[in-house]
């Protein structure tokens, strides 16, 4: 190889060197607006009531996009949950539910995401005490009503799934005053009826809570 070669191939070694780091910015974008596109389409489908396109897209996502996987579980078990486009199957609902909400505890700070895993979360837990799809369990209800509590909190105090998480806290406050499935702990409850509380004044609304004796 003479010099005149060796200094081409150098040349574009360096040119290389300088426009890839330019290209993984404009790869970034692509696939966000490629991850913006499929969730808009989702959403088309969702209000069009089209499901059969809705739950073949997102099968579609849960194997072939490793970020919008979770929001895809998340609406096949919605979709078992209410009988949408495929025959009610609250067990498939649990399965797709449990995926979405058991592995991704270290998943990052994306709101739709997050919003998706608490979705999952608190559901969950609605199933297991009413013993839905799965056997009655109170302990595991509290268990995900409590998780969802901890991964509805993000950016410090911006909260996802706010008003149904408020819910919650106000169910494990009857749950522990009230001793239901679970043993009485009313310095338990007094806790979640402050928690409550407090998030609610930080939303600025007004709503009239009853205190507990």
């Amino acid at each position: 190889m003479n010099n005149c070669h060796k200094q081409i191939i150098r040349s574009i070694m360096i040119a290389l060197w300088c426009i890839i780091p330019l290209l993984f910015p404009l790869m970034l974008y692509i696939n966000y607006n490629s991850d913006i596109g499929q969730l808009k389409q989702l959403k088309k489908y969702h209000i069009n009531k089209e499901y059969d396109k809705e739950i073949e897209l997102a099968h579609w996502l849960i194997e072939n996009d490793e970020i919008l996987s979770t929001e895809a579980a998340a609406i096949l078990g919605d979709r078992y949950y209410t009988g949408d486009g495929v025959e009610q199957n609250y067990t498939k609902a649990v399965e797709y539910y449990k995926r979405v909400a058991e592995n991704n505890i270290d998943i990052p700070k994306r709101i739709r995401t997050k919003s998706a895993v608490v979705h999952s979360m608190i559901t969950l837990g609605k199933l297991h005490s009413q013993g839905i799809g799965v056997e009655q369990n109170y302990d595991k209800a509290v268990e995900y009503y409590n998780k969802a509590i901890i991964h509805s909190k993000i950016y410090d105090q911006i909260m996802i799934q706010r008003w149904r998480v408020i819910y919650v806290i106000l169910i494990l406050e009857i749950m522990h005053k009230d001793g239901i499935g679970i043993r009485q702990d009313l310095e338990k409850a007094k806790e979640y009826y402050s928690l409550a509380k407090n998030l609610m004044k930080k939303l600025d609304r007004l709503y009239i809570i009853v205190e507990i004796k």
